[in-house]
C-alpha cells in the first residue's frame, strides 16, 4: 500500500527498511570516506559528515574541492577507495547504484527532447514493474508539487530555464528516493530566475523530509537552503555549521575569506605585547590597541612576536567624527553604489593577505613561512616593495613593531592605490573619492587567524579597541 503524505512524497509504509517507516531512516553517515584517481589525485580525503533525516546539508566549496565527488559516491556512481557510507543505520557501499533509492539531479537539466514533461517525470518508473494508473497518479501528484500542471503536456524546448530545472527534480522525487542529492542544479539559470527557482527549491526540499545533500560554490544558495553547510577544500571539510554560524563564527581562515559578500577584510599583522600596559596589533601602517585590562589583550599576548592575520567584515567599519577616537584612518579610493548601501574602499596602507594564504593553498611549512616568517634583511627589492606598499608610521610608533619597513606616502605622492580596506556604509552616507575617514571597528566583529590558518579564540570583548592606551 503507498500512501502520499504531509512530507510531499510517496512511501510504502508496508516496507519496513523503508525510509518512511521509521524515525531516521534515511539518516546518511560517512565515515572516513577517501576517493583517490588512478592519476593519484586525492578528491576526498577521510571525509566525516552525518545528516539527519530531513535536513538539508550543504556542501559549500571552490570548484575541485571535491563537492560532487561525494555525491558520485553517495549515489554509487563511483566506487569509495576506502570509507564507509550509511543510509539508516545501514551500510551501502555493497549496494548497487540503482538500489540505493538516491535522486540525483545534475547542473544540466538532462531532459528527454522528445517526450512531454509528463513522460518524462514518469520516465524513471518505467522500469519498477508499477501500473500505468498508479504512474499516472504519481506523476500528478509531483506536478502539482512543483507547479507543472500546465505543463505536462508540453515538450522541453517550450519551457523556461525554471520550468526545466522543476521537471528536472520531478524525474528524480516521483522515484520515492531515501535520499536526495542536488549537484548544482541552479548555476545555468540566469540571476534573476535562479532567486526565483531558489526560494521555490528551499520549500521543496523541506515539504519532502528526507536527507538532502546540495551541492554549490555559490554562498548565497548555501546560506538560503541549508539547515547545515560544510565549507570544504581540497577533499576536506573545514567546518560544519548553521549558515549563521558559518558566516560569524568562522573557526579556519578558509572559511572566513570563502564565505561572505563583500569578502572580508583580512590584513597581515604581526602582535606586539606590553604587559601591563597594552597588546597592539600592528598592521604596518595603523595599529589597534586593547587596553590590559582587556582579557583579549592578556590572551592575545601569548602571540607576542608572531605573525598573524586580522580579519573583520566591511559592516564592522563606521565612520566616526572623532579621529583621535577612531580605530583606522584612510583614504577613500573607490565608492561602490549598491542600491540603499555602497561599498567604499579604503587605501590604509595596511597589507592584505594573499589570496594564495587565504585560501591555504601552499603547504603547512610554506604556509607557516609565508604568514609568519620572520621579515627578510634589507636588500634593494625589499626597499622597492617597501615604495609599493605603503606603510606611514606615526613618530612614536616608528620601527617599533613587527612589519617593516616603515614608509610615509608623501615621499611618493603620484602612486596609484586601489584600497586595501572595504567598507560598507548607507548610501546617504557616502564619503567622496579622495577624503580621508576615520573610523570605528567593531570589536565585536574581530577575528585573528594564526600562522596554520586556525582562528584564535579570545575571551568576549569588553572595551573598545583603544579606550584608555
Amino acid at each position: 500500500m503507498y500512501v502520499y503524505g504531509i512530507r510531499g512524497a510517496l512511501w510504502n509504509d508496508t516496507d519496513p527498511t523503508h525510509p518512511g517507516s521509521g524515525v531516521a531512516m534515511s539518516t546518511v553517515v560517512l565515515s572516513q570516506l577517501t576517493k583517490v584517481y588512478p592519476t593519484g589525485v586525492t578528491a576526498v580525503d577521510h571525509l566525516d559528515l552525518t545528516v539527519a533525516d530531513g535536513e538539508v546539508m550543504v556542501l559549500l566549496g571552490p570548484t575541485g574541492c571535491g563537492k560532487s565527488t561525494v555525491l558520485r559516491l553517495i549515489a554509487g556512481l563511483d566506487p569509495a577507495t576506502s570509507g564507509e557510507i550509511s543510509f539508516g543505520g545501514a551500510g551501502i557501499d555493497h549496494i548497487s547504484a540503482r538500489e540505493r533509492e538516491v535522486a540525483m539531479v545534475f547542473q544540466d537539466y538532462g531532459l528527454y527532447p522528445h517526450l512531454t514533461v509528463a513522460e518524462n517525470i514518469a520516465f524513471p518508473l518505467i522500469n519498477h514493474h508499477i501500473e500505468e494508473a498508479e504512474r499516472d497518479q504519481r506523476v500528478r501528484e509531483v506536478a502539482e508539487l512543483l507547479n507543472l500542471t500546465d505543463v505536462l503536456t508540453k515538450r522541453p524546448d517550450r519551457l523556461s530555464g525554471g520550468e526545466r530545472q522543476r521537471v528536472a527534480m520531478g524525474r528524480a522525487i516521483v522515484r520515492q528516493p531515501r535520499v536526495f542529492l542536488l549537484d548544482e542544479p541552479l548555476s545555468n539559470l540566469d540571476a534573476a530566475v535562479r532567486e526565483s527557482v531558489r526560494n521555490y527549491l528551499s520549500e521543496l526540499i523541506h515539504q519532502l523530509g528526507v536527507a538532502t545533500i546540495y551541492v554549490t560554490h555559490d554562498q548565497t544558495e548555501a546560506m538560503c537552503l541549508g539547515d547545515r553547510v560544510a565549507v570544504m577544500r581540497q577533499g576536506r571539510i573545514e567546518q560544519v555549521g548553521t549558515p549563521e554560524e558559518i558566516y560569524s563564527d568562522p573557526h579556519r581562515l578558509f572559511v572566513a575569506a570563502f564565505v561572505g559578500s563583500p569578502r572580508m577584510n583580512l590584513l597581515q599583522a604581526a602582535v606586539q605585547a606590553e604587559p601591563g600596559r597594552r597588546t597592539v596589533v600592528d598592521l604596518g601602517a595603523q595599529t589597534l590597541h586593547l587596553p590590559w585590562s582587556d582579557a583579549r589583550a592578556r590572551t592575545l599576548a601569548t602571540y607576542h612576536g608572531a605573525r598573524v592575520t586580522v580579519g573583520f567584515r566591511p559592516d564592522a567599519l563606521v565612520p566616526t567624527a572623532d579621529a583621535e577616537g577612531a580605530d583606522l584612518h584612510g583614504v577613500v579610493r573607490l565608492v561602490e553604489l549598491r542600491g540603499h548601501d555602497v561599498l567604499v574602499h579604503l587605501e590604509t596602507g595596511s597589507v592584505p593577505t594573499p589570496h594564495r594564504v587565504s585560501q591555504l593553498e601552499l603547504p603547512d611549512g610554506e604556509l607557516a613561512q609565508a604568514v609568519g616568517g620572520d621579515p627578510p634583511p634589507p636588500h634593494p627589492l625589499r626597499r622597492r616593495l617597501a615604495r609599493i606598499v605603503p606603510q606611514p608610521r606615526r613618530a612614536d610608533d616608528s620601527g617599533r613593531y613587527g612589519l617593516q619597513p616603515s614608509y610615509v606616502p608623501e615621499a611618493e605622492p603620484g602612486r596609484e592605490a586601489i584600497g586595501d580596506v572595504t567598507a560598507r556604509m548607507p548610501a546617504a552616507l557616502a564619503p567622496r573619492v579622495g577624503e580621508t575617514l576615520s573610523l570605528r571597528l567593531d570589536p565585536d566583529h574581530l577575528y585573528l587567524f594564526d600562522r596554520a590558518g586556525d582562528r584564535i579564540a579570545l575571551p568576549a570583548p569588553q572595551v573598545a579597541l583603544r579606550e584608555a592606551v
